[in-house]
């Protein structure tokens, strides 16, 4: 409600599901979108923005009031983008240096990806000028992947999938990943599809996702800002 009194989520979703005839289980879509409102909150605050919608006890949210003074909600906006600035310069400070190091040295990186992500028995069993290569337990099918890590930032190009492929064939194994900061150039998107599905690729901007989503190479802090609370006063103050 725009007045800010609470709302129960689970009589909204009763509701919408029941006007428009879905079939959906009620218990189940509750969940996800409490799970989104709650994420969405965590995520603002975080950054040191208001929430949209607030969680206040159990199954109750309310909407923050959704008007501010031009002052404040200036600089909201200058904030928002300063901050967006930001992550992107430290981001692209780390894909410069990680993006220039040999496979030998991008090695590390991944040894410790691989140890976070639940790989076991990993054997770095070859190195050669460009590329590396180990096996290892996955996490997920329990058996063993061959792994390819390509050093530097160039595109990845037709023959690094084809060699994997072939060391897969060669060794008998099942599937293989290719890890590399640079991305895969369209020959070897071609070549990829050849490979039957036995070759995966998380290559570029998946990447560097993927890498910095366990905090590898990072430090991160949360802002903090006091905000004001509109409810709690309103409460107070009556």
């Amino acid at each position: 409600s725009s007045d800010g009194s609470t709302v129960p989520l689970r009589q909204m979703v009763r509701t919408v599901l029941k006007r428009e005839s879905l079939t959906m289980d009620e218990q189940k879509v509750w969940r996800l979108v409490k799970g989104v409102l709650l994420k969405d909150q965590f995520d603002r605050q975080s950054k040191g923005e208001r929430p949209i919608v607030v969680h206040e006890t159990n199954d109750l949210f309310r909407l923050a009031r959704p008007s501010l003074d031009d002052d404040l909600a200036d600089a909201e906006r200058l904030f928002r983008a300063a901050h967006a600035k930001l992550v992107t310069a430290h981001r692209k400070k780390w894909e410069k240096r990680v993006g220039g190091l040999s496979s030998k040295m991008l090695e590390r990186v991944v040894q410790i990806y691989l140890d976070a992500a639940g790989y076991t028995e990993i054997d770095w069993i070859k190195e050669l000028e460009d590329v590396s290569y180990c096996s290892a337990i996955s996490p997920k099918s329990l058996e063993q992947v061959l792994i390819s890590v390509r050093g530097g930032s160039a595109k990845v190009e037709r023959k690094g999938v084809g060699e994997l492929y072939a060391g897969l064939n060669a060794k008998g194994i099942g599937s293989g990943l290719l890890l590399s900061m640079g991305p895969l150039s369209d020959e070897a998107k071609d070549e990829l599809k050849k490979t039957e599905s036995k070759v995966q690729c998380i290559c570029g901007d998946d990447f560097v996702d993927m890498i910095l989503s366990y905090g590898i190479g990072v430090s991160t802090s949360n802002v903090q800002i006091s905000t004001m609370n509109d409810a709690y006063l309103d409460a107070v103050l009556g």
